[in-house]
């Protein structure tokens, strides 16, 4: 029995028979000789199988089957047919004994080939050396292995292995991913001519490019042999030939897509080998399919596919009426019906005297340049179609050979079916020419009722404008009343405190006026009776109450000014002030005018309630002096009044706190010093529901009549005049904190 066969020198092949020995065939006369029986005198061989033959080197390596001994491989002179036994080494170099050795799992690879054994892997055997060397080791038997570009090696064997891919990286293989692997394949052909893959799978053959990117499948539809996947390879002309176990050998013209098939019927063999089937292919490139009566030749530049089948139209109906055509209804070509005319039935039938009723026809549907699959059915067929929509169709028909080559010619049917009216293009012109009317129309007439609309608008927004600036105009008296109400109430403040500071002067000024009165009587009694010495006393009193009296006067000068110089309009320019001086002075203002409006004022004195802690290196700033009292004025007031508020509700148990303090601020490197003034008190606090409002004009939290809302909004305005920043921080029930920065320059 044929097991192996492979391409030898001269033309001729090499057969591995078993037992039998190994012979050559000659393809030119038919003949085969014995080549060589045995390899060791005395010694019987099982098998004897060609591995691979270099007619270039004039050498065979030839897989052994030893009974009692160890299988081998055999490096055989072709010329003098004399062997040398090769040495098996594992993958850590150190020798070992053959095992089961798989010589059909035989593939070409670099100088050498690859081979499998079983339970122990792959190995390789260099042509220039008498080592096969394991390159990859695994437990499992191997019964699929297939090299591709000498770079992929697919491998398919029994548990724990199942399918797997190796690929060649810095001289060995390394387990990867591969595309492959999802498809579950049984057979891959690597094809070096156009470097593309043919990979059977589940019944399909597909085809990929060298980037593993799917250009075509083949199915059972198309022609394609069930269980192909036992041999694929390609002939010269680059045609796909393909093998099964049960006898059939197909050729797939890559071109054409057309599956030609032969079997026992054509004179091959009913069966081949199970499984893997010997295959060869010679240096003429013809084919040899091994079987288990022998080998199958196939010289693929002769063969011939069988003869065209036609199709032809036996009976066509519309809505179930025939139609009869005066040519007659095998000629008919076109069919031009009306919209409901969309019921078609069409028998087929099949012209062709080699196919002996095996013969079948395919048939596809094209709309608008868009065909629909391939659609497969026995001759004789009566295709239908229903509901067909209105457009221009054209329905492919082709019948196919004995040997399921669908190579004869197409048969045609143009089938135009006309819209009903209310979609032709007429129609739909004419509606959209109607509705562009009506459209017009109607903007028209929305047109004209807009104008008219906008006119009354226009006399009503006039109306409106009119009694908006009537009241926009009352408005602002209003806010100037309300502006000026609010300097004035802040004047009536600071003008009591500056009577309640200017009392204090004025008194010591009438106290030591009477006193010099008195002395001067008494210096007049003392100089009539000579007493020089008391005199010069009594002058010394004078004088030195002289002195306090001009000391008090200015302080009384000076306070007096500070109130003409806030009472005046603002000047509106800046110059140098003492911020630490302003503080304080509107500070004392701020308390004395409120105890002297309010005679139940009940703040702690000045040394026990209010704190004041001003920082001496700001020196003066640039500021409107006359701008800032108001600011700090207004806050002072404020803060004032929560802690008054506050004692009020919680009487002795509380001890009010007003803090008014400054800084000098200096920030991080580029930006501009600035002067900060805290003024804090321990009072009732401002609600987190209304502190973003407090800045708003009108805005305020004090009883109706006791306050306007404009002191924190002008005070506001104020300190963004000056290129400056207020912002409040306040928790209710604890107290508020105002902190007021303005730039030192």
């Amino acid at each position: 029995m044929i097991q192996n066969f492979f391409p030898a020198n001269q033309g001729k092949i090499w057969i591995g028979s078993g037992w039998q020995g190994l012979y050559s065939f000659d393809p030119a006369t038919g003949s085969i000789t014995l080549i060589r029986k045995d390899i060791e005198p005395g010694v019987h061989l099982d098998s004897q199988f060609p591995m691979m033959i270099d007619t270039l080197m004039k050498k065979a390596w030839i897989g052994v089957e030893r009974r009692g001994k160890p299988w081998g491989i055999f490096e055989m002179d072709i010329n003098t047919l004399q062997y040398r036994p090769l040495i098996f080494r594992d993958m850590f170099n150190q020798v070992m004994t053959a095992q089961r050795i798989s010589f059909l799992n035989t593939k070409a690879f670099k100088n050498g080939f690859l081979f499998s054994m079983n339970g122990q892997g792959i190995f390789y055997v260099n042509k220039d050396s008498l080592v096969a060397q394991q390159v990859l080791a695994f437990k499992a038997d191997l019964f699929q292995l297939i090299v591709a570009n000498d770079q992929y090696l697919f491998l398919i064997g029994f548990r724990p292995l199942g399918r797997a891919t190796y690929a060649y990286q810095k001289n060995k293989w390394i387990k990867v991913s591969h595309p492959f692997d999802s498809i579950g394949w049984d057979n891959i052909y690597y094809n070096k001519t156009d470097r593309t893959y043919w990979v059977w799978a589940h019944s399909e053959l597909l085809h990929y490019n060298s980037n593993f990117k799917k250009i075509r499948s083949y199915l059972e539809k198309d022609g394609l042999p069930p269980n192909s996947w036992q041999t694929i390879t390609s002939d010269n002309a680059g045609n796909i030939w393909l093998s099964t176990p049960t006898g059939v050998i197909a050729q797939l013209n890559v071109q054409t897509g057309q599956i030609t098939t032969l079997s026992d019927k054509d004179g091959y063999q009913k069966n081949f080998l199970d499984f893997f089937s010997p295959f060869c292919k010679d240096i003429n490139g013809q084919l040899y399919f091994s079987g288990a009566e022998g080998i199958d030749r196939v010289n693929p530049g002769k063969f011939r596919s069988s003869p065209p089948s036609s199709v032809y139209f036996q009976s066509l109906e519309v809505n179930q009426k025939p139609v009869s055509p005066f040519a007659g209804v095998g000629n008919v070509q076109q069919l031009s019906l009306k919209y409901f005319q969309n019921k078609i039935s069409i028998a087929t039938g099949i012209i062709d005297f080699y196919s002996k009723g095996k013969s079948r026809i395919r048939y596809k549907l094209e709309k608008d340049g868009a065909a629909d699959d391939w659609q497969y059915a026995p001759d004789y067929y009566t295709i239908r179609y229903e509901g067909l929509q209105p457009g221009k169709y054209r329905l492919v028909i082709q019948a196919s050979n004995s040997t399921n080559e669908f190579n004869g010619p197409a048969k045609v049917l143009q089938i135009i079916i006309s819209p009903p009216f209310w979609q032709t293009w007429w129609f739909k012109t004419l509606v959209v020419i109607i509705l562009i009317a009506l459209i017009y129309s109607i903007v028209q007439y929305r047109s004209r009722n807009l104008k008219k609309r906008n006119v009354e608008l226009e006399e009503k927004v006039m109306h409106r404008t009119k009694e908006l600036k009537h009241s926009l105009e009352d408005l602002r008296a209003t806010q100037a009343q309300l502006i000026q109400s609010e300097k004035m109430a802040s004047l009536g403040e600071m003008t009591a405190g500056i009577a309640h500071e200017i009392q204090n002067p004025l008194n010591f000024v009438n106290n030591f006026s009477e006193v010099n009165t008195e002395l001067i009587d008494e210096l007049t009694r003392e100089a009539g009776n000579g007493n020089i010495e008391e005199v010069k006393a009594i002058a010394k009193d004078i004088r030195d109450n002289e002195l306090k009296i001009v000391q008090h006067g200015k302080r009384a000068d000076a306070i007096v000014k500070g109130m003409l110089q806030h009472s005046r309009t603002s000047s509106g320019l800046k110059e140098p002030t003492d911020i630490n001086a302003l503080c304080d002075e509107y500070l004392r203002l701020a308390y004395h005018g409120l105890r002297a409006k309010d005679k139940n004022f009940h703040t702690v004195p000045i040394a026990i309630g209010i704190r004041t802690e001003f920082d001496n290196s700001i020196g003066k700033i640039n500021v409107i002096p006359q701008d800032i009292g108001r600011v700090m004025l207004n806050l002072i007031n404020n803060a004032f009044y929560a802690v008054d508020e506050k004692k009020k509700q919680l009487g002795d148990g509380y001890e009010p706190a007003v803090s008014v303090t400054t800084r000098l601020v200096i920030p991080p490197s580029g930006e501009q010093r600035r002067a900060e003034i805290n003024i804090s008190d321990n009072g009732n606090g401002i609600s987190k529901k209304i502190l973003d409002k407090i800045f708003q004009p009108f805005f305020t939290t004090k009883p109706t009549g006791q306050g306007t809302g404009l002191g924190l909004s002008m005070s506001y305005d104020i300190i963004k005049a000056h290129v400056g920043e207020i912002r409040v921080q306040s928790k209710e029930g604890e107290g508020t904190e105002f902190i007021v920065q303005l730039p030192t320059a």
